[in-house]
């Protein structure tokens, strides 16, 4: 029929699942491409931020963290332009793991501090734990050990309550990075700090508090 807005929606949604599946990262690439294509053809500019954003993340995933920096910001300002909050939240969340990556550890707790705030105004609960769990991957870095166990803890919990498994891109480096601090803080006080973020609000855990 030739609708290219919908051909550039449905392009990227096919390369978003391929992504997140980790199925084949070349072809998600090549499908977020043509997706851009028939959506600057239209002006979609909500679909095309999000378009701009997943390559960032694929990058990413390929160690181009150069591109995927340039790339990840590129996509964020302009959803922040359009007021898309949503969406924003999630952009920032992908940028938060270059950061990370970049071992800028306090601009990406900055980045996953920002994106909680988006996803508590607007009610979303999906993105919470990936939220949370690259913060604790932050703390984790810093030393900060109790308190990332507990952000693991929250995570976890939520995922269970909201039927949302952590996508398989990012299972390998979310095992390491639990398994490596719970190797430095030693499993029985990493299980109990595990198990007390289970109990706990996303918002106490944040404050690193305990109840």
């Amino acid at each position: 029929m030739g609708e290219q807005e919908r051909i550039g929606r449905v392009l990227y949604l096919l390369a978003q699942a391929l992504f997140a599946s980790k199925t084949d990262l070349e072809q998600a690439h090549a499908l977020t491409e043509q997706s851009l294509f028939h959506l600057r053809k239209v002006g979609h500019k909500p679909f095309i931020a999000s378009a701009l954003v997943l390559p960032g993340q694929i990058y990413w995933e390929q160690g181009k963290q150069s591109r995927a920096r340039e790339q990840a910001e590129a996509g964020l300002m302009l959803l922040r332009e359009l007021g898309d909050r949503g969406a924003t939240a999630e952009a920032l969340i992908g940028l938060a793991r270059v950061r990370a990556y970049q071992s800028d550890f306090a601009a990406a707790e900055q980045l996953y501090r920002e994106s909680f705030a988006l996803l508590q105004e607007i009610h979303d609960k999906e993105f919470i734990p990936s939220c949370l769990e690259g913060l604790a991957a932050v703390k984790a870095e810093a030393g900060e050990l109790v308190w990332a166990a507990r952000l693991w803890g929250v995570a976890e919990a939520w995922r269970e309550a909201i039927g949302t498994p952590i996508p398989p891109i990012y299972r390998l480096d979310y095992q390491q990075a639990v398994a490596a601090a719970c190797t430095r803080s030693g499993q029985e006080t990493f299980d109990m700090e595990w198990m007390q973020g289970r109990t706990m609000s996303p918002e106490q855990a944040l404050a690193n508090q305990s109840i």
